[in-house]
């Protein structure tokens, strides 16, 4: 039974019925139930009747009517169902609709679909919101909808309905609309078709997703990248200018320097000109730190992979610091073990960098005794270390060591000078080559030294640095520069190898110095004063080695390389003179088409090796 009574309970109290219908919802259908007796229409009523378990239970009343003259009333029929069942199906998929409605509305995510028969398309409440329209009005047509987009994105949304339709293939896209109001929102757009039993598209269908917010951030990020990019090309400008303009001017006072300590001075004059050189020199240090600890922190330095020898790398620190060693009374010495013959592949003039500051550092703080360098490797981890009998680090100081613009002591300063820059940089360039730094002194240590070290106890005196590096050997030995160096005979160039050199270059003191060093080794030079210059003298006359300057006025030397190497049908040696003394200078002069580079200020010895260099060249041409 509907309500859980007998029929003979149902005949025996006509008013169970009544009374157990829920009120609201009789209230609800009153009217319409005697309406429609009184207009002898059929009609059905649904309302909740609470059932003789005390559960409710919904009902479904069909009624038809009729007046009976006979017993001059209404009779009516009444067929009753329970669909209990039906309003709990109902109830669940309202509450999914809402659920949708709900999620879509969280997440910014609306469903629409075009069905190809009718032409019709039907939005979801959120795609409505999403374009800004009214969700209790009809749904735009296709034309109106296109409007919607921003014109831009039009063809391209355009042409993926049409591929979607005739080849049958889903895509995905972001497109932009446009707001009544004129601002502009981003979507991302997917779609497919569906199709009937003989393979026809009836339906086109998907779904569109709010990304304003994320292609905001986007934006800003973008913008920020590109920001970030342009303060980092203004910074390498910046350094390289700065590096340019410092160390032109550098160039007079080192050359002129170096000139004059090769004419014939007395023993005060010679004392006179070594310190211009050894200030000169130490200001480039300066220099040099300051630039290269700008470069790393701006992530701007290049590490170059080249075939090298550590022993030979070892063998060139040690004859440029052995003098400052002799000069204080200290030994120098470096130990290598005897297997440590293989080539490498790294970047030694790096590896030069960091060994000239820590055994310089050593040297310079130390007082008596000596200091000693001891390379061993395993496999492709190399550790160098750096002892010395100096004054030694406290305690309380040691940890300062790698800080920038720090030293251990500020009274160390004050005697022993520096930038406090060394240290630092040099640990950045040994983390970049994919190594580690610590020093021990008096019992104390400091750094990130590797799992397994232990402290060797050095507390009686100086201090003991070590570093370690990652370098793959070369599997194939090859030539070194040391061992060709060795075949060739120390004679004057200039006797044994004749050469025609051109010397472009546009400021006058540096021609001066430039031309100065050429001839002590025998050489006269003719002068171009900027790279369109050179192109003109060259259609004269053949130049077999060019000095040329990167930085001129009217054409710069790079671009005068990049014109003679397509144009020219006998290529001469081109060496690069550039005050912008970086790797990627370096770099740009070797991708122009020059064979060599010598940074300012210039070196009598670095023109020598240069133009050695091409002998080689040509020996082994020939």
């Amino acid at each position: 039974m509907l309500s859980g009574f007998t029929t003979t309970e149902l005949i025996a109290d006509n008013l169970i019925w009544s009374s157990r219908i829920n009120q609201e919802d009789w209230q609800a259908v009153e009217a319409q139930v005697y309406a429609d007796i009184f207009a002898e229409q059929r009609g059905t009523y649904s309302y909740r009747l609470r059932h003789k378990d005390g559960s409710w239970r919904w009902i479904s009343q069909t009624n038809s009517s009729r007046w009976d003259q006979i017993q001059n009333a209404w009779s009516v029929t009444i067929i009753s169902s329970d669909i209990s069942d039906r309003k709990q199906a109902e109830a669940k998929i309202i509450k999914s609709e809402a659920d949708l409605i709900e999620a879509q509305a969280l997440a910014h995510i609306g469903n629409w679909e075009f069905d190809l028969q009718t032409q019709k398309i039907t939005w979801s409440r959120e795609i409505f919101l999403m374009f800004g329209c009214d969700p209790n009005q009809p749904e735009p047509n296709f034309a109106d909808y296109l409007d919607m987009i921003y014109p831009d994105d039009r063809a391209l949304l355009q042409q993926c309905l049409e591929l979607a339709l005739s080849e049958k293939i889903p895509y995905k896209i972001d497109y932009r609309i446009i707001f009544t109001d004129g601002s502009i929102r981003y979507h991302e757009g997917q779609g497919q078709i569906e199709e009937n039993a003989q393979g026809q598209v009836i339906r086109l269908f998907g779904t569109a997703l709010d990304i304003s917010d994320r292609k905001l951030i986007e934006i800003e990020l973008a913008r920020a990248k590109e920001a970030a990019e342009a303060a980092t090309r203004a910074k390498s400008e910046f350094l390289a200018n700065m590096s340019h303009e410092i160390r032109t001017p550098m160039n007079g006072v080192l050359g002129m320097a170096q000139l004059l300590a090769l004419t014939n001075l007395d023993g005060e004059q010679q004392e006179f000109v070594q310190t211009i050189r050894d200030s000169g020199e130490a200001l480039l240090t300066i220099i040099n730190d300051i630039l290269d600890f700008s470069k790393i922190e701006s992530g701007m330095l290049t590490l170059e992979n080249r075939i090298f020898k550590v022993e030979d790398t070892l063998k060139a620190v040690c004859n440029l610091l052995t003098a400052q060693a002799i000069n204080k009374g200290i030994s120098l010495e470096y130990f290598i073990n005897p297997d440590i013959t293989s080539e490498l592949i790294g970047d030694s003039s790096r590896l030069r960098q960091i060994l000239l500051n820590l055994v310089g550092n050593a040297i310079k703080f130390t007082a008596q005794g000596g200091v000693s360098i001891n390379v061993s490797n395993q496999s492709c981890h190399w550790q160098f270390e750096i002892k010395d009998t100096g004054i030694g680090i406290q305690g309380d100081r040691i940890d300062k060591l790698f800080q920038p613009f720090s030293q251990a002591d500020a009274s160390i300063n004050r005697k022993y000078g520096g930038t406090g820059l060394g240290l630092v940089i040099s640990k950045r360039l040994i983390e970049l080559m994919g190594g580690t730094i610590w020093v021990e002194s008096k019992g104390y240590v400091a750094g990130n030294h590797p799992l397994g070290w232990e402290a060797k106890n050095y507390a009686e005196y100086g201090s003991v640095f070590y570093f370690t590096l990652a370098f793959p050997k070369v599997s194939t030995p090859q030539l070194t520069n040391t061992e060709v160096n060795a075949s060739i005979p120390s004679i004057k160039l200039s006797n044994a190898f004749p050469i025609r050199i051109l010397l472009a270059e546009d400021n006058l003191v540096n021609q001066k110095v430039a031309i100065r060093l050429l001839k002590k080794l025998g050489y006269i030079a003719d002068i171009a004063n900027n790279g369109k210059e050179v192109l003109e003298v060259m259609q004269l006359q053949f130049y077999d080695v060019i000095l040329m300057d990167m930085q001129m006025p009217e054409m710069d030397g790079v671009t005068a390389t990049k014109i003679m190497r397509q144009e020219l049908k006998s290529q001469p040696w081109i060496i690069a003179l550039t005050a912008n003394a970086f790797a990627e200078d370096r770099q740009i002069c070797l991708d122009a088409g020059m064979n060599d580079f010598i940074a300012k200020p210039l070196q009598i010895q670095d023109i020598e090796n240069a133009l050695s260099a091409y002998q080689r060249a040509v020996l082994t041409k020939s």
